[in-house]
């Protein structure tokens, strides 16, 4: 049966066969030794890919690609202006903490606000340029990598591993794989994803967190 995004139903049911199948078409033959390197060209909804991110780890050798429209392609361009990226911190104290992930726009902060409530930190990383199809360089992706490792210790050390930590995702599917290979269970906070809809604003959708299987 196919369901949408958009319909409850697909979030109780997609992320259960994503682990389902990862695990017996790629997770047994690396440890079989029948696999030993991973390209991955993601087209999913953002939560679903980082899930996947999170499946892979940071630990197997895998490069992650960005579907681009121009050309199109999924081979890196290597051309235009490569990006940069930094965090913004937010207030300290709250044991509640919103990471808005602002690649290919901005996230106003009462986007946040209507979705969790008031009491909240809002933590930031943002690109420069902000904008769709920004991540045009294998480089950029190394980039978002480390600023999201060094943003969630952070956050760890500011408020604690028991932070209730909510990420509100826009960025490129490439991002969103690794911003799952980052996340590590024992290193770092629960995650719970947010995925914006169509009329009612974020929704948390999923959950990254250390018992997942």
């Amino acid at each position: 049966m196919f369901f949408k995004d958009s319909d409850p139903t697909y979030w109780a049911v997609q992320p259960r066969v994503l682990r389902q199948e990862f695990d017996k078409l790629i997770r047994g033959r690396f440890e079989d030794g029948d696999i030993r390197h991973l390209s991955v060209f993601g087209l999913a909804p953002i939560p679903l890919l980082m899930e996947l991110g999170r499946l892979i780890s940071d630990i197997s050798d895998t490069d992650v690609y960005e579907k681009h429209r121009e050309p199109d392609q999924w081979a890196w361009p290597e051309d235009g202006e490569e990006v940069s990226f930094i965090t913004q911190r937010g207030t300290e104290g709250p044991k509640r903490v919103a990471l808005k992930l602002s690649i290919t726009s901005q996230i106003s902060d009462d986007r946040i606000t209507g979705a969790v409530g008031t009491d909240v930190s809002i933590w930031e990383i943002k690109s420069t340029p902000q904008k769709h199809g920004v991540i045009r360089h294998k480089e950029d992706l190394s980039r978002f990598r480390t600023i999201v490792r060094s943003t969630l210790d952070e956050i760890k050390n500011v408020h604690g591993m028991d932070v209730e930590l909510m990420v509100f995702p826009a960025m490129p599917v490439s991002c969103s794989v690794e911003f799952g290979r980052v996340w590590q269970p024992k290193a770092h906070p629960d995650i719970h994803i947010y995925d914006q809809t169509k009329d009612q604003g974020f929704l948390q959708r999923m959950t990254l967190a250390g018992g997942a299987t």
